[in-house]
């Protein structure tokens, strides 16, 4: 029996699929470059260049981890987009070796965090839009937003924030005005440190905010702190409206009608219901002050008819706000009322008029609630006249 050289046995043997493939000579002369292939099916892989090829993958492993320590790897079946899948030979054989940045992946789920403040003013559309922020909750988590009342319990009027604003109330010690307004809202609507504590935990879970009420367009509300409690989000945004003065004013001027039990003087009258603590809820004294604490303040008309109110807020004003946004396209949308709220108001400025004179005698709301239905019933069956068909008295330039 002829001996062979040690290396004589694996002459033919064809290279590892790692290693580039060597010339080999034919009987002409001529040189060949063999095939690579990872599977011979007439020799098998000798354990030999099996434990070299291992121990170069391991080496080249280690070497990338030390040189990368970010780097994490996971060897395995995975669900991951990155898994790296061979089938070898029609069997259900998986290699993976998912490379992946710690650092990467935080960039990529890094969501921007928001602040979306509405502050109102008042009589601009708050409530509706305050209405649906607890209507449609799951839609705006979907959008990542979350309110402070958010999995909190026994919250008073919680999708009206009032309960929060007033945490931020500081009025001067030298403003009576001021001072009585603040203890008399405070004393209606304590603040609810739940609300105030559950704000940062939001920030926390990388979620945006979204607060609204209109008690946030007082004067006497404590703005610096404000902006320092919202330093956790990336981005504030401040929103506005606007309504028409005269506009606005008449509807202010209904809703203090509406709770007054006595007589409220005429329209035109109320030169001092626009000083003290009401000339600075208007849309423009609101905007001066929140712009000097933040940059992003935002003014929307209210009178813009190309979309509706809530529509244009969910849908143009909020940031990322896709869900909640198609699920406010989707609502029956509902008329204004503003034609039947000034009948009213005529209604019982007449019957509160006819009590000051001391044509009827009105003691209790049930009293008041009679008298608007005999002078509505009056104006329509007895005069022929529709109940929005009142005579006014213009006032004169003197009296503006």
């Amino acid at each position: 029996m002829v001996k062979r050289r040690p290396d004589e046995k694996y002459k033919n043997l064809e290279p590892p699929i790692c290693f580039p493939p060597k010339s080999a000579s034919s009987d002409d002369g001529s040189t060949k470059t063999p095939k690579i292939s990872l599977y011979n099916k007439n020799q098998s892989i000798p354990y030999a260049a099996f434990k070299v090829v291992f121990l170069f993958a391991f080496l080249v492993m280690i070497h990338i981890s030390v040189s990368n320590p970010g780097l994490t790897y996971q060897i395995g079946p995975t669900t991951t987009e990155s898994k790296v899948e061979s089938n070898l030979m029609n069997n259900q054989v998986y290699t993976n070796l998912v490379e992946t940045s710690s650092h990467e992946i935080g960039e990529e789920k890094a969501v921007k965090k928001i602040a979306v403040v509405h502050v109102g003013p008042h009589k601009t559309g708050t409530s509706t839009i305050q209405d649906l922020s607890l209507r449609f909750k799951d839609s705006l988590e979907m959008d990542n937003y979350e309110m402070p009342w958010t999995g909190l319990t026994g919250i008073p009027m919680k999708q009206n924030q009032v309960s929060l604003a007033t945490c931020f109330y500081s009025p001067p010690e030298d403003n009576l005005n001021y001072m009585r307004h603040t203890e008399t809202l405070k004393e209606k609507y304590p603040c609810v440190e739940k609300m105030l504590i559950n704000g940062p935990k939001i920030a926390e879970r990388n979620n945006s905010i979204f607060i609204t009420s209109e008690e946030f367009d007082r004067a006497f509300l404590n703005l610096q702190d404000f902006k320092d409690y919202l330093k956790p989000w990336d981005e504030v945004k401040i929103i506005v409206y606007y309504r028409r003065f005269y506009d606005w004013a008449f509807s202010s001027y209904n809703s203090q009608t509406k709770r007054s039990t006595t007589y409220f003087p005429a329209f035109h009258e109320m030169k001092t219901f626009f000083n003290s603590d009401n000339d600075d809820v208007y849309t423009f004294q609101v905007f001066q002050r929140y712009k000097r604490f933040f940059d992003n303040v935002a003014i929307m008309n209210m009178h813009d008819k190309s979309k509706d109110l809530t529509e244009s807020f969910y849908c143009d004003t909020m940031p990322h706000a896709e869900h909640t946004c198609n699920k406010v396209k989707s609502m029956k949308k509902v008329k204004s009322n503003s034609s039947k709220s000034n009948a009213y108001m005529a209604l019982r400025t007449l019957a509160l008029a006819a009590k000051e004179k001391d044509y009827i005698d009105l003691k209790t709301e049930k009293d008041i609630q009679f008298a608007m239905e005999q002078i509505q019933n009056h104006q329509e069956n007895t005069l022929g006249n529709s109940v929005n068909n009142f005579k006014f008295t213009c006032p004169s330039k003197e009296q503006y």
